[in-house]
């Protein structure tokens, strides 16, 4: 399964707890750098923290932003998964029944 996200729109929610083939997964979007990384997220939701290098879950547990995994004290790393960048003809010519978060472009 593949599934699309628009950088500006991920850029100005910050965090994006979704699924994609019930795999629940959260986007992390830092506006500052432009980066955007997915994670595997469980049965936790998350809520952007203090500083664009945390996570705030449900519980109120504050995770840390990594290159590899979420982590936080006393729980079990969350893996990042793969993704990439393209611009939305070049994604949609490799991936034509892809989702796209939001809905259908303009």
């Amino acid at each position: 399964a593949a599934k699309a996200y628009p950088i500006e729109r991920a850029l100005k929610e910050r965090v994006i707890n979704d699924a994609l083939a019930g795999e629940p997964l959260v986007v992390v979007a830092d506006p500052e750098s432009g980066a955007v990384r997915i994670y595997r997220r469980g049965e936790r939701t998350f809520a952007p923290g203090a500083n664009g290098r945390e996570l705030v879950d449900e519980r109120g547990r504050r995770w840390s932003v990594g290159e590899t995994a979420l982590t936080a004290e006393g729980d079990s790393p969350l893996e990042r998964l793969p993704g990439h960048q393209a611009f939305w003809f070049g994604w949609y010519s490799f991936f034509p029944r892809s989702e796209l978060y939001g809905g259908p472009p303009r």
